[in-house]
């Protein structure tokens, strides 16, 4: 239709879900800036999928990190990473530190963690979600649960993601090349 502009494509952002994933070096290997904007961190009651996915119990406290996760300046992911507190004493301090989930569990629990399992599902966005993607209402997204454990396969947090569906292609890797 005339007077209608004209819309040019992106090449989506390939994202590999894999034993482990650095978000960083997935997009800058792309040559893509990655960067986060924290939201918030809050302590909370696990709810029955929570403390499903975690192992734990039902009501028990865990800490919520969510952040939004960046392409260029660009909103693609929102992330909301829960962590059973009693593995993780003061960690909502010790993530105002950090930049990286991964390099604070490191430095600070001594705690190296790798995928379990991850679910995707395609969904429509909901209405706070969208405007933090800065995308339509009526937009899909790729939802990602994933579970991450330590190197002995204790359970140590539940990720539910959030991604931008225009602008992503998640590629699953099962085994090393």
């Amino acid at each position: 239709d005339r007077g209608r502009g004209m819309y040019v494509a992106t090449a989506p952002i390939r994202y590999p879900i894999g034993k482990r994933v650095s978000y960083n070096e997935s997009l800058n290997v792309q040559g893509i800036e990655a960067s986060y904007q924290k939201l918030r961190a809050i302590a909370i009651p696990a709810e029955p999928a929570i403390a499903n996915a975690l192992k734990i119990e039902t009501g028990v406290k865990v800490i919520l990190i969510e952040r939004i996760g960046l392409a260029n300046d660009q909103p693609i992911s929102i992330g909301s990473s829960y962590f059973p507190d009693a593995r993780f004493p003061d960690l909502i301090a010790n993530w105002e530190k950090y930049a990286s989930i991964s390099k604070m569990l490191e430095e600070q629990y001594n705690c190296e963690h790798i995928s379990k399992s991850t679910t995707d599902s395609a969904s429509i966005v909901r209405e706070s979600d969208a405007r933090m993607l800065q995308i339509p209402v009526n937009q899909p997204i790729l939802l990602a649960k994933s579970i991450n454990c330590d190197l002995k396969h204790n359970v140590v947090e539940y990720g539910v993601t959030r991604f931008s569906g225009a602008m992503m292609e998640l590629i699953f890797k099962t085994i090393n090349n």
